[in-house]
Formats: structure tokens, sequence, C-alpha cells
């Protein structure tokens, strides 16, 4: 080991170093940078499934499109630190930090509209490669074992599931509402699902200069329609502006342009994009619902049942 240390402003799931290690064949000597990432005792992201993320992750890494990083080892053995681990390649570039927010401080704040602006596309089009990944070959098959939702009326049905559990706090109360009012009106599916990144926001992108280096943080991996990323990135980007009090960064282009030009980038004609943004609202309440009070205490686990369970 030559050095170890933490990445600064974003996370909250799981403990993520980062270390410059130094191996041998015996014949020679090799120097590696890398991450390792131990599983929190706890899962904030649905039921999230360790080895899933990862298992998606290098069959992406083996396309290169989009970008992520390239997983080393998976070790579910709990005696090296008690949990987990996985360790993956070390991806030069920088993160837009959520803590504290770009939009409040950070080089991305800094940087030049023009620089913002490019950062802003290049994301969006690594989304839209992901959503043109074909998952319907034997690489994904880890998506259909019957461990993550397949599609919007399970994943519904889940997070129906999950409120259920969830004590009494504002999150539940905000929660519920949301459900109610998304249950009744649901949007026309318009084609078929995608691999859906999940936690769709531009503090899971590394970026180096105005390029994409690497999605990062797939723990929230499933099927489901594009909108619902794309839904995810806009939402998230109101959260770190209007939702805080700040104004949107000046060179990002606006959600009208966006729709559009993700349009282009798919080839597939999007839904009620309003909704899809009230879904990923849904899904980040419901999920503080439930770990109010959860994050920190190792062994508890959020939700309990496998949505694979819930009927289509």
């Amino acid at each position: 080991m030559v050095s170890f240390g933490t990445p600064e402003g974003t996370g909250g799931s799981d403990a993520i170093f980062l270390a410059t290690v130094k191996t041998s064949n015996g014949q020679s000597e090799q120097t590696r940078h890398v991450v390792l990432r131990i599983c929190a005792g706890h899962r904030l992201i649905y039921d999230a499934d360790f080895g899933l993320q990862f298992e998606v992750q290098q069959a992406l890494a083996e396309r290169n499109v989009p970008p992520v990083a390239a997983i080393l080892a998976v070790e579910y053995s709990k005696e090296w630190f008690g949990r987990p681990f996985v360790v993956m390649e070390q991806v030069k570039g920088y993160v837009p930090p959520d803590r504290p927010p770009y939009t409040f401080e950070s080089w991305l704040r800094d940087e030049s509209p023009e620089t913002q602006k490019a950062i802003w596309w290049n994301s969006v089009e690594a989304i839209a490669q992901l959503h043109q990944v074909d998952w319907k070959t034997s690489s994904f098959d880890c998506l259909t074992a019957g461990r993550t939702a397949v599609g919007l009326k399970p994943a519904m049905q889940w997070l129906r599931a999950l409120l259920d559990e969830a004590p009494e706090n504002r999150f539940r109360r905000t929660a519920d509402g949301l459900w109610r009012l998304l249950s009744a009106e649901q949007p026309e599916i318009l084609g078929d699902d995608v691999i859906s990144w999940g936690d769709s926001r531009l503090a899971n992108v590394l970026v180096n200069g105005t390029q994409v280096a690497a999605l990062l943080d797939f723990e929230d991996v499933s099927l489901n329609q594009p909108e619902a990323d794309l839904g995810s990135w806009l939402q998230q980007d109101i959260a770190f502006s209007q939702g805080l009090g700040l104004s949107r960064l000046a060179g990002f282009p606006s959600h009208t342009d966006t729709i559009e030009r993700f349009t282009e980038m798919t080839g597939r004609k999007l839904g009620n994009m309003a909704w899809w943004m009230s879904f990923s609202r849904l899904r980040r309440y419901a999920m503080r619902a439930v770990t109010v009070g959860v994050a920190g205490r190792p062994g508890v686990v959020a939700v309990a049942r496998n949505p694979s369970d819930m009927t289509t």
C-alpha cells in the first residue's frame, strides 16, 4: 500500500476509499490506483443488491459505452472488513459535489458557462448511451434474475411496500401523497424498458475536462423507461438550485432543450416528463422515510421484500 484516502463531497450509502497499491508477480512490480468500496451495514436504496450493481457495471465496462470504472474484484466474505467489498479501477477526473452542493460552492460553479454547458450535454449523452445498450444479451441476465424491479408497475408496488414499512414521519407523509397522486394517473408506456441508472444526477458523473470519464454508482440499477433517468436528472437539477434557494449554473441548458436533445439522442418519444420528475421525488422521499434513524446502524436492512415477488 503506497497511499490511502477518502474522496470528498459525495457518497452516503457505502464507505469509499481511494488507494494506490503496488503489486508484484515475482519478477516485476506494478503500481495501480484503485477504489475500495465497502458495503454499508444497512441499505439505503430499495433492497439494493451489493453484487448486482457491479455485475452490471462490469458488463458495461467491457463495452466502454457509456464509460464506467472497470471492476477488479468483488468479495462477499466478511473476513477482511466485516462486510462485503469491491475493488475497481480509479478513473481520473472530478465529481461535482453534493456536500456542499455544486451550485453553492464548487469547481464546476467556478467554470465558464461554456464548460458547464459542455459537461451537461456530455453527461446527458452518456445517459442516452446507457439506454441504448442491449440488455437482452446474456451479460445482463442479472437484471432479470428476480433481484430488482422490472418496469414501472412493479417499481410503484415496491415503493408502496417500502412506505407501508416506514415509520410515521414527514418524509412518509409527503411520499404517501405523491404515491396516491402518481398512482391515480400513471403515464403511457411508449416503448421497451432500458437499463435505468437509477441515481441519475450530476454528482454521480466523473468529469475529465468537459468529457464524461465515468458514470458512478449503479446501486439503484434496474430496468425501467428512459424517462425515469431523465426525470431524476432534471429533478435533481431543481433540487440543487430552486430547492436550496440557489440559481442554476449559468451554462446549464433549459429543461425543454434537454428533453428535446435527449429525444434526438435516443430516437424515442418521451412521455409525461412532469410525472417522471415527480416519480423521482417519490423515490427519494420514500427512501428518506424508511431510513430516518437507520443510517449508521449496522445490520439494519431498510426493506426485506424482493420486488420480483410483486405481481405485474
